[in-house]
């Protein structure tokens, strides 16, 4: 499954909800200004509340269970392309109640078996396992890694429909976009979807930027 296009114009931002792949934010895609109010929903419960504006993230990783300024916010901290590898903490809370930095439950994480240093072309399309120190292997078992010119996953598919063997499959992203993913919760500027593998693999995200100048995991359909 493909997506119909990895950038989009503000005309199709105005058509589509924004939602963060861990569930925890759904902005209002047209755009809010910089003192304007966001609409979180918090996925685990349903709960709906107008909060501030998300920011970006501090530099040095938050202390879980310390206060946050922005609830809705999520900030991931690590070098791994992998969000499972790396440390994600939301700001939950109200604007009335205290918030507070929260961590997010990590899945397994698989990233000894990512190649350094290498190109898409070397192993796009190439049989791969995961290493599991002899535990079970299911099929939503990824690992994702950075490549020089991309990203890429040993991955059975993007779901149960469109299964196959499991292989390296790998993903570009547009010229104007990082070569890496960004992290969550990091600066940026410019309205911008960078797809890393959203409609390729089970871990992939699309990167949305232009709420605040904050990147954050978005939501749109795949064809």
């Amino acid at each position: 499954m493909r997506r119909s296009s990895h950038l989009l114009g503000p005309l199709a931002l105005t058509a589509m909800t924004l939602a963060s792949a861990c569930g925890d934010v759904y902005a209002d895609p047209d755009g809010d200004p910089p003192d304007a109010p966001v609409v979180v929903v918090d996925a685990g419960t349903g709960a709906v509340s107008i909060n501030d504006p998300l920011v970006s993230c501090p530099a040095d990783r938050p202390r879980e269970n310390s206060a946050c300024p922005a609830p809705g916010s999520v900030c991931e901290y690590g070098t791994s392309a992998d969000r499972q590898c790396n440390a994600v903490l939301s700001c939950i809370g109200a604007m009335s109640a205290a918030r507070a930095w929260t961590a997010r439950p990590n899945e397994a994480c698989f990233s000894s078996i990512c190649p350094v240093a290498t190109d898409i072309a070397a192993i796009d399309g190439k049989p791969c396992t995961l290493d599991t120190d002899g535990g079970p292997v299911t099929d939503n078992d990824e690992a994702v890694c950075s490549m020089t010119d991309g990203v890429c996953a040993c991955s059975t598919g993007p779901d149960g429909a469109t299964k196959h063997e499991r292989r390296w499959v790998c993903v570009r992203p547009e010229p104007v976009c990082p070569t890496n993913r960004p992290r969550l919760g990091a600066s940026c500027m410019g309205n911008l979807w960078c797809d890393y593998g959203s409609c390729a693999f089970k871990r992939g995200l699309l990167m949305e930027c232009s709420n605040g100048g904050v990147w954050v995991a978005g939501g749109a359909p795949c064809e």
